[in-house]
């Protein structure tokens, strides 16, 4: 009985032939990571606008309420000629520096509703 071997079967030698040549698609490892850059890069760029509008929205207008206030006093403590000319752009850097805090609730609640709103599409593409 003559038996021919598996690797000569016409079907074996295209499967074989595609084992060896190399691989056009990206392997698991690689669309992972891409997918989860992607993922933190669209995390980061809503919780940097989440901070942004916390900051103008929220903590800036108490703070020129607070600095118009102390310009209605009069007497020893009232503020000086510099301190009215740079205390709002103090104020705006303040603020910016509070709203990036990671442990505001504000800031987390607004950049996970981002989030949900962004397209699954532009985030996790499977197709590369």
């Amino acid at each position: 009985m003559n038996v021919t071997p598996f690797s000569a079967l016409p079907a074996a030698q295209a499967a074989i032939s595609r084992e060896l040549k190399p691989s056009t698609q990206k392997d698991f490892k690689t669309l992972l990571e891409q997918h989860t850059t992607a993922y933190q890069d669209a995390r980061k760029e809503a919780e940097d606008a989440a901070a942004g509008l916390v900051s103008e929205a929220l903590i800036l207008p108490v703070f020129k309420q607070l600095r118009r206030s102390m310009e209605e006093t009069k007497g020893p403590f009232s503020p000086g000629i510099a301190e009215k000319a740079f205390g709002p752009r103090f104020d705006m850097q303040l603020a910016d520096r509070i709203a990036q805090s990671p442990r505001l609730g504000v800031k987390t609640s607004i950049a996970d509703r981002l989030m949900k709103r962004m397209s699954t599409k532009k985030v996790l593409n499977v197709h590369g």
